[in-house]
């Protein structure tokens, strides 16, 4: 059975497009060790964890991360962005119809979240 280690070790080397015999060698296994713990044939242990945070220089919390953390994770980040985004204001106003097209005059504002 994989764990949720292997899955988020695999997320990890596709996002930073690695090889992962490359990360293998640096961490200390062989490629066909690395393959056992990912399949789960081999359990990975504490130690496995260290090193391979270490050769993906990532936290260890990133690699036992499970989806419901990355969730809420995401969540609370949206959250934050979305206070620090400035709101843009559109005023629109028709100048006239020409040809079948509405002409108009557009102007944004940018209004901070706090002063509305």
């Amino acid at each position: 059975m994989k764990s949720i280690v292997a899955d988020n070790f695999s997320k990890i080397i596709k996002e930073k497009c690695l090889k992962q015999c490359t990360v293998a060698q640096k961490a200390g296994y062989s490629k066909q060790q690395l393959t056992d713990m990912l399949k789960g044939r081999k359990r990975i242990k504490e130690t496995d964890i260290l090193r391979l945070a270490s050769a993906l220089d990532v936290d260890v919390s990133v690699l036992l991360k499970t989806e419901a953390d990355s969730k809420q994770s995401d969540e609370a980040g949206d959250k934050q962005r979305e206070k620090e985004r400035p709101d843009v204001r559109a005023f629109v106003k028709l100048l006239k119809i020409e040809d079948g097209y509405a002409v108009c005059d557009v102007r944004f504002k940018l209004v901070k979240p706090d002063s509305e």
